[in-house]
């Protein structure tokens, strides 16, 4: 885990700052994310104003990270716009977390309905422990056991218990 994780992990002991910073790192993604779809698909502020039926000056406020007043229906008017889907979900801190730590502009890129159905439509739908999974067919492969010529010896170099970290094995 990244020392940043880390930190945060141990800041985040005290419950109100948890929360404070989760929500300030909310609006930076918002803000953020709204900019780089805007971006992704070549719009002005006024065509994605227009769009979105708004004014120029709200897409300008709204893709400013110290703004904090966001509504569902502005959202959804956006995801519209963008024609993607708008998800709000609860989620546990460590997921918060990890979408700190992994904040980059790629992440905050989607892409459309129409492209997005298009590439979905070509997956492979399995069932798999309770859940239906979308998957690239094309990575499948057939996994058969190995068989055992001898005991694996894991003092030997190259091999690693699961249930030790990088630093164990180390000083091990």
């Amino acid at each position: 885990m990244s020392t940043f994780a880390d930190r945060l992990v141990d800041d985040f002991a005290d419950k109100e700052f948890a929360h404070g910073y989760m929500q300030d790192h909310g609006n930076v993604v918002i803000a953020a994310q709204i900019k780089a779809l805007r971006e992704q698909r070549g719009l002005s502020q006024e065509a994605l104003a227009q769009l979105a039926g708004m004014k120029q000056e709200r897409i300008s406020t709204l893709e400013n990270v110290e703004y904090d007043a966001w509504t569902i229906k502005t959202l959804r008017k956006l995801a519209e716009a963008f024609d993607v889907h708008l998800k709000v979900a609860f989620v546990p801190f460590s997921e918060g977390i990890m979408d700190a730590v992994n904040l980059r502009r790629e992440r905050l890129e989607v892409v459309s309905r129409e492209e997005d159905l298009a590439q979905f439509r070509g997956l492979r739908k399995v069932h798999s422990n309770g859940e239906w999974k979308a998957i690239n067919g094309n990575h499948l492969s057939i996994v058969r056991p190995l068989p055992a010529a001898a005991p694996v010896d894991p003092t030997l170099p190259g091999w690693q218990r699961i249930d030790q970290g990088p630093s164990e094995v180390a000083r091990g």
